[in-house]
C-alpha cells in the first residue's frame, strides 16, 4: 500500500484512499473480494477499471504519464525500469529479504538470535551489493532520474537502512536512501511508518 500511495503522489495523480487490511479489516467483505479475490491490499479503481498487485498498479500509473507515442528511448527507459522492478520483487524481496525483514521487524529484541541474525544478514547482503554497485553508476536504480523502479526498491531500502544501520557499509545504498529521504512523498508514505508496517 505504501508503494502505491507514494507513486500516485509522485505523479501528482489524485486518488480516493480507502484504508483496508490489517486492523482496518474490510478485505474479507464481499465487495472487497469482488475487486480482489485474494483479499489483499492494494486495490485500485480508475473509473471502474479494477487493478490489484502493487507493481502492476505502479506500472499502470506510470504509463499514464508516458507520451501517447513513446519513442525508442522511452521504451528502453521503461524496459530498464521494469527490469529493476521485477528484480526487486522476484530476486531481492522473495524469499530472502522478506525473511530478513520479518525476522528483524517482528521478533522482540530480547528474542533475537545472533547466529540467525548474522545468517539472514549474510544471505541478503550479496543482493544489496548488486544494488550498491548499480548505484555507484547512476543516482537512481534505473538511471539518472527517479523512476517507477525506485518505488518498490525504495520501500525495501528503508527497511534495510533501519535494520542494518550502516553495519554493512553499502555506501551507495545509504546515499540513495538519503536522496529518497529528500522526497516529501517518500517521507509521508514510507519512512513515517513503523518498521513492521506493510
Amino acid at each position: 500500500m505504501q508503494k502505491v500511495l507514494w507513486c500516485a503522489q509522485e505523479l501528482d495523480l489524485s486518488y480516493d484512499n480507502i484504508v483496508a487490511g490489517q486492523h482496518y479489516g474490510l478485505t474479507k467483505e464481499v465487495s472487497f473480494l469482488a475487486m480482489n479475490p485474494n483479499g489483499r491490499v492494494p486495490v485500485m479503481s480508475d473509473d471502474g477499471f479494477i487493478l490489484y498487485e502493487s507493481n502492476a498498479i505502479i506500472r499502470y500509473l506510470w504509463a499514464k504519464t508516458l507520451p501517447t507515442e513513446p519513442s525508442l528511448q522511452h521504451l528502453q527507459s521503461w524496459a530498464s525500469q521494469d527490469r529493476w522492478m521485477e528484480w526487486t520483487s522476484a530476486t531481492l524481496y522473495y524469499p530472502l529479504f522478506r525473511e530478513f525483514y520479518i525476522y528483524f521487524a517482528r521478533t522482540p529484541a530480547a528474542e533475537l538470535n545472533t547466529s540467525k541474525a548474522d545468517q539472514l544478514h549474510r544471505s541478503v547482503y550479496p543482493l544489496l551489493k548488486i544494488v550498491d554497485d548499480q548505484l555507484a553508476q547512476t543516482p537512481y536504480i534505473a538511471g539518472n532520474t527517479f523512476s517507477m523502479a525506485d518505488i518498490p526498491l525504495g520501500v525495501l531500502v528503508d527497511k534495510w537502512e533501519r535494520i542494518d544501520q550502516q553495519k554493512s557499509r553499502l555506501l551507495n545504498v545509504s546515499l540513495y536512501y538519503e536522496r529518497l529521504l529528500k522526497r516529501e512523498h517518500y517521507r509521508n508514505h514510507v519512512t513515517q511508518y513503523a518498521l513492521n508496517a506493510i
